[in-house]
């Protein structure tokens, strides 16, 4: 399947759950609704941990409809970053994974008309303790260098991810 049909699908997916949860537009209320995304740092650096929060989570909320949670959330982003230390001991750097990943939750409507309730049931059930793997980066480099990666990642996810489903919310 082209990446093109697979972000378009997610999108549409994405939409799907939006317009039908609580995150749905409230008709006495003009703003569109807000996309949750939860943010996971480990790192064995407290003061680098704290730094890469405070980045992400002020890049996320500069675009407005994003609201930063740990509750239903549809996106997670986790970060795992590690210090990258010479034989002599100098830190050198940091090494960084990134994931972002949107649960599997209510699909039901792409499930099969001909399988039964239970068996639609019991897929939903299965579907919703897995995540789709939306994207995967791992950088090296200073801080200076992470934070520029930091700030493409989450360029890049509100292109691929976020534009999309505003785009489907705003043109019914």
């Amino acid at each position: 399947m082209s990446k093109w049909v697979t972000s378009n699908v997610r999108s549409m997916a994405v939409a799907t759950l939006l317009s039908s949860q609580t995150l749905a537009r409230d008709p006495n209320n003009e703003s569109p609704p807000h996309t949750r995304v939860q943010v996971i740092v480990d790192c064995d650096d407290s003061a680098l941990k704290n730094r890469i929060v405070s980045f992400i989570s002020r890049e996320l909320r500069s675009l407005g409809d994003v609201d930063i949670t740990d509750v239903a959330p549809m996106y997670k982003i986790s970060i795992v970053a590690i210090a990258v230390r010479l034989r002599s001991g100098y830190t050198a750097g940091h090494a960084v994974s990134t994931v972002i990943s949107s649960p599997l939750v209510n699909l039901d409507w792409a499930l099969s008309d001909e399988l039964t309730p239970e068996a639609k049931k019991s897929l939903s059930e299965m579907l919703a303790a897995h995540e789709s793997l939306d994207d995967h980066r791992v950088f090296v480099g200073n801080e200076e260098a992470l934070r520029a990666s930091l700030e493409e990642l989450i360029a890049d996810f509100d292109a691929a991810e976020l534009e999309p489903t505003r785009r489907f919310l705003n043109n019914p």
